[in-house]
């Protein structure tokens, strides 16, 4: 008999992943034709942990939004164990880009049981840490991310994205702030309120290796799909079959322009606007400005950095492109295969 696991966030949309997996577990277990072995988490970072001790198995399932996905893709990355999503979280953006449907069970079901098995691409991040807040850690270096090159660095594997700038800075205040939003909503109020918050700032940037830019920060962001944030295409029609991280650089915002935006950036219409440009990278080193030159100190006001959802790190960082780093079981088609096969 196949060795199946579930990862499950009991508190993934105010406790509704346990919910769906009591009414509907059953559902998939007899449609997998096996037992599933639940296997909860109780604090961030759980899952990585869990994830890491079933790289024996078979097929390993993440009930939860995406923060939960991160955790088990990260520690079964590098593994051959296929990893499946069931989608009950906030953004479900790691589900968008691989047509896993939300909240239905029939189409989830027939992933599980038609779905294609896809080798994807990975980002690794490594930055500095930022500081933990109530109920959420500051983030350590762990077994399954690996170790840091730099001293007082942490690691993170991104499967979806990572950010910095306005849009992480809108991921941190949810920690805080918003809670009783769901989707798009929760992030286009959290947005708009950051945009009034932001300070401007100037940030060193180097891509492939290439030379410094100082840039009049606003945002950055470093994708392996096109959406994130609940929806928003931020990265238009990057996808995980493409050789290279998805890039969004947007400089020199002011406020209004931020706030104008969000409707495009949303629609995946903004790429051209105000000088946003998009691209595919290797590598991408992001430090402070000092005195015209970059700084790998962290200076005032910090920069948050975000993997997959996570505003767990901040400026200085460095992202690099690793290609077949999970397994993903996803829809049988899906838009991109089409242009990743020619």
């Amino acid at each position: 008999m196949k060795r199946i696991a579930a990862v499950l966030n009991p508190a993934a949309r105010d406790g509704r992943s346990k919910r769906w997996w009591d009414k509907h577990g059953t559902k998939v277990e007899e449609a997998l034709g096996a037992d599933i072995k639940l296997l909860p988490t109780s604090a961030p970072g759980d899952g990585g942990r869990i994830g890491w001790g079933l790289r024996e198995h078979d097929l390993v399932l993440a009930i939860g939004g995406d923060g939960t996905v991160h955790e088990v893709a990260s520690g079964l990355r590098g593994s051959k164990v296929p990893l499946a999503v069931i989608p009950v979280g906030t953004g479900n953006d790691f589900a968008r880009t691989h047509c896993v449907p939300a909240l239905d069970v029939a189409g989830i079901i027939e992933v599980l049981t038609d779905g294609v098995i896809r080798s994807c691409p990975a980002i690794r991040v490594e930055a500095r840490p930022a500081a933990g807040t109530e109920g959420y850690p500051i983030a350590e270096t762990t077994e399954w991310d690996g170790p840091s090159e730099k001293d007082g660095w942490i690691v993170r594997w991104v499967f979806i994205e990572s950010d910095a700038g306005i849009t992480s800075a809108t991921s941190r205040a949810k920690l805080r702030r918003g809670k009783w939003l769901r989707g798009t909503a929760k992030y286009t109020y959290l947005g708009a309120t950051e945009v009034m918050r932001w300070k401007r700032r100037k940030v060193h940037v180097r891509i492939n290796d290439g030379s410094w830019n100082s840039i009049d920060f606003t945002a950055i962001a470093v994708t392996v799909g096109e959406v994130f944030g609940g929806g928003y295409k931020v990265c238009p029609g990057h996808h995980p079959g493409i050789d290279g991280a998805g890039f969004i650089e947007v400089s020199g915002l002011s406020k209004l322009k931020m706030l104008r935006l969000m409707g495009p950036l949303y629609k995946g219409r903004h790429v051209g606007k105000w000088g946003i440009r998009q691209d595919t990278i290797k590598t991408l080193e992001l430090a402070h400005d000092r005195d015209g030159k970059p700084d790998l100190d962290v200076i005032e006001p910090v920069t948050w950095v975000q993997a997959d959802g996570e505003p767990n790190m901040m400026i200085p960082a460095r992202l690099e492109y690793h290609p077949d780093q999970l397994l993903v079981l996803g829809a049988r088609k899906v838009p991109w295969d089409r242009e990743t096969s020619g």
